[in-house]
């Protein structure tokens, strides 16, 4: 090869080589920014799903508190309706956000509490031991959703 080509290839191989390394840099970086946004998208749907289980889980111990109260004799307050609701309009979020198995478990458990306020636990049976198998699904289900199984 005479040194005009040389003169003139070795350049061409340069820029060949900086574009082809451009060019990894560039898939590279795309792959990891798309990394992160999927990480991102997903502790964003987690973050979500958790603040659904932990305001399911708040009012039902407020329902599951007064359906106590009423069940050892004591008296209801006057927002029970109020409560009784909030409990269906948090398992219907659970419904949007949650997997299958947390949706039916959270679903029992609401028709458990449900039925402790406003019908009783059987004979000898107090609120608690009504409500455990149901209240210790949801949690093994929530346990599940947010990866802590």
């Amino acid at each position: 090869m005479s040194p005009d080509w040389a003169s003139a290839l070795l350049p061409l191989g340069g820029v060949i080589l900086g574009f082809a390394c451009t060019l990894i840099g560039q898939f590279m970086v795309t792959r990891e920014t798309k990394r992160q946004a999927l990480a991102k998208a997903a502790a964003a749907r987690r973050e979500e799903r958790k603040q659904a289980i932990m305001a399911f889980m708040d009012v039902c111990q407020e329902v599951g508190t007064i359906a106590q109260a009423r069940h050892i004799g004591g008296g209801v307050p006057e927002d029970v309706q109020a409560k009784t609701d909030l409990l269906w309009v948090r398992q219907r979020f659970i419904d949007i956000v949650g997997s299958p198995s947390l949706r039916r478990a959270t679903h029992e458990l609401a028709e458990r509490l449900t039925t402790a306020m406003y019908r009783g636990t059987p004979s000898g049976v107090s609120v608690r031991e009504f409500l455990r198998e149901d209240s210790d699904r949801v949690i093994q289900a929530a346990r599940e959703e947010l990866g802590f199984s």
